[in-house]
């Protein structure tokens, strides 16, 4: 079982391959793996009602066709395998549409049927994964921090990240100069927090 938690949101622009062509080049990979051609992938996809050419093929190998649930039980059965074993082991992240990512490997345990994850006990670098909005980019910048970082302190100071910690205590009808004013305590409690990890790091 996923929790939203697993899953990245970002502002910024990626090179990382999406799932869908991670998926695709798992399909290509296991066609290969098993000796079969396109041209027979499609025919056995005929015999389930799938209405697939050699070209079909072609296309999902190279990620220029949207697969559906049936698509990839379908291909699963064909090429003898499961969703699952066509999504590498690695533990790098893939796009999911811009701007939002899903680490492979959880991904896979999850399709795996792994125990359920547990918010309380996910490490750090997972309680960030929530998003990053404005204020924490521009705070980042102000504590020398990444945005990554400067979420994982506020999961620990607030079990929040910082704008949702900010939108709770101006609380819904806040002016801009009181939301302003509760940012800047809220930046205050974060160099305070960082002063202090830094100090027991030194020790």
């Amino acid at each position: 079982m996923m929790n939203k938690s697993d899953v990245r949101v970002a502002f910024m622009a990626s090179d990382k391959a999406t799932l869908r062509e991670v998926i695709s080049n798992g399909i290509k990979a296991r066609r290969l793996k098993v000796g079969m051609t396109q041209d027979e992938v499609a025919t056995a996809a005929q015999k389930f009602n799938f209405p697939w050419q050699t070209p079909t093929i072609s296309a999902i190998e190279h990620g220029r066709r949207d697969l559906s649930i049936e698509d990839l039980v379908v291909l699963c059965a064909i090429l003898e395998t499961t969703f699952a074993d066509l999504l590498p082991t690695a533990k790098e992240s893939v796009q999911l549409r811009d701007g939002v990512f899903v680490q492979l490997r959880r991904l896979r345990e999850a399709l795996l049927g792994g125990r359920p994850l547990d918010v309380d006990a996910l490490p750090l670098d997972f309680l960030w994964l929530v998003g990053i909005r404005e204020v924490d980019r521009n705070t980042a910048g102000r504590l020398n921090l990444s945005p990554e970082a400067v979420q994982e302190l506020a999961q620990q100071l607030w079990g929040r990240s910082l704008s949702d910690e900010r939108d709770l205590r101006a609380g819904p009808k806040a002016s801009a100069q009181e939301r302003g004013w509760v940012t800047r305590k809220l930046l205050q409690e974060l160099e305070d927090s960082k002063r202090s990890r830094s100090k027991r790091a030194g020790r």
